[in-house]
């Protein structure tokens, strides 16, 4: 791997936490372009103490401002820099400080200010260079980009798939079943997932036909795990839309199913979309040329383990002994290797990448971005706006869920209050009144503020491993940093 930027001014041998790099080394470290020489900004106790070692001599601008210059020509720092026409000191220039490999940099937006100011010939084309890497590591415009493709792969399974049934005799029911589970597999959806597997297929020139039928297989994954989640939770309401037993009730009406016909109605509806994502699983390695079972092996590693933890949150109710770390395990099972780890792990291993290390590093990262994640998801549930998450925040309050924020209150709260909150979990006739109640107690003991402190934790924790992830390109690391962000902030 090439040298970066912050491996070049750790070779300074200058004190990492009080100076700040300048100019354009931050386009370096983010492999946007070389930049030749280090920009420095310090303190002036940090000046004058090199001032007086050796290597680097006093120098005077135009302006009569003192800088030093290391002999080499080949760093300069300063006390401040200059933006509009004046000096922004080191102590204002940290609130727009960003950190990478322990070196910290001026962001790209003030970079981009600075330019804008300065406006030479060289500084334009350097704003180019940053609102086209801007774009490109946009997390809503990378899903935005990514979605579009993403469904013609998961239609054109569907069609391909149909086409292998083309002799079997379907009755209406059945039909409808495949109907719906390909309805419901493109339905509205951040596409996360997807995009991961194929933006990490990107980065490593895989043929963008296997890198399409991954990213479909994965998603279609993603929505058979959603559609078996709504029958165990109960949940009438996913991504703004009924859910596959609810429609299943509302589509056979005349027949007046039970509830537990419409709940394995909608389990078939689930185990068929699995079939389907099997088989894009198979295009996608016979594309590549790889191996049958190449990805098909770490796909079902990463869903049984999904579904290990699923069955773990499912016993653990509220009801019964448990604790925050044991609910954080299940959520590093339950997200980190799901949502994370397996479609870049799926992608590695469709380009023959996939190896103990790259595991490892994919592993680091993984299961602290599935906590964040998943923290954030149970935030959504019971605080969120349900026009903007498209679920019902009473559900996980109906349904009991034995989450963090559950946990940290039912540990933090008086006997009394303990007692009240247990006797409105998992009671379906809770109300808005109820809701309340809980949001209070979730305040008021502390629990809200303990999962913001581990979310931002587990958060940075993912990007210190993304940071040291050797099978992650600069741009890829930086999209990733990026998401990592957009989890924490996410209304939906």
């Amino acid at each position: 791997m090439n040298q970066t930027f912050a491996e070049r001014v750790k070779e300074l041998g200058l004190p990492l936490d009080q100076i700040i790099i300048i100019g354009s080394g931050i386009l370096d470290q983010l492999g946007i372009r070389w930049s030749t020489d280090i920009d420095v900004a310090a303190g002036q106790a940090v000046l004058e103490k090199i001032a007086r070692s050796d290597g680097w001599a006093k120098k005077i601008d135009k302006n009569q401002r003192q800088y030093l210059v290391k002999h080499d020509g080949s760093a300069e720092i300063w006390d401040g820099w200059e933006i509009d026409g004046r000096i922004v000191e080191y102590d204002e220039l940290l609130d727009y400080a960003v950190e990478y490999d322990g070196v910290k940099f001026v962001n790209l937006d003030f970079l981009r200010r600075w330019k804008s100011w300065r406006g030479r010939e060289k500084d334009v084309q350097d704003m180019r260079l940053i609102d086209e890497y801007l774009k490109n590591t946009d997390v809503a415009a990378v899903l935005e980009q990514c979605t579009p493709e993403i469904n013609e792969y998961i239609a054109n399974v569907f069609e391909e798939f149909q086409a292998d049934l083309a002799n079997v005799s379907f009755t209406d029911l059945s039909r409808w079943a495949l109907e719906e589970s390909k309805v419901y597999a493109l339905g509205p959806g951040k596409r996360l997932r997807g995009a991961l597997a194929m933006l990490m297929c990107t980065e490593l020139s895989v043929d963008k036909e296997a890198a399409g039928y991954l990213a479909a297989a994965i998603e279609l994954m993603h929505s058979y795990l959603l559609i078996i989640d709504d029958v165990m939770d109960k949940s009438p309401i996913r991504r703004g839309h009924p859910t596959a037993h609810e429609v299943y009730k509302a589509t056979f009406s005349g027949l007046q199913p039970t509830q537990f016909e419409s709940d394995f109605a909608a389990v078939n509806i689930g185990t068929l979309t699995q079939h389907v994502a099997n088989w894009a699983i198979m295009k996608a390695e016979r594309v590549a040329d790889v191996p049958a079972g190449t990805v098909a092996r770490v796909m079902h590693r990463y869903i049984a383990i999904t579904n290990l933890g699923q069955l773990d949150d499912l016993a653990a109710s509220v009801d019964r002994p448990s604790s925050t770390e044991q609910v954080l395990e299940i959520y590093r099972k339950k997200s980190g290797y799901y949502s994370f780890i397996n479609p870049i792990a799926c992608a590695l291993a469709l380009a023959n990448r996939l190896d103990d290390e790259a595991l490892a590093q994919l592993e680091a990262f993984g299961l602290p971005a599935g906590v964040a994640f998943q923290l954030r998801d149970d935030w959504l549930g019971v605080f969120g706006d349900s026009k903007e998450s498209g679920k019902v925040n009473l559900d996980d309050i109906r349904e009991g869920k034995n989450t963090f924020l559950v946990q940290a209150t039912l540990a933090n709260v008086k006997e009394e209050d303990r007692a009240r909150l247990l006797s409105i979990l998992g009671n379906e006739e809770t109300t808005q009144e109820s809701l309340q109640v809980v949001r209070q107690m979730m305040v008021s003991s502390g629990a809200v503020e303990a999962s913001d402190a581990i979310m931002k934790d587990a958060a940075q924790a993912a990007i210190d491993a993304i940071d040291r992830a050797a099978c992650f390109s600069r741009h890829f690391a930086e999209v990733m940093k990026r998401i990592i962000q957009y989890t924490m902030e996410r209304r939906k």
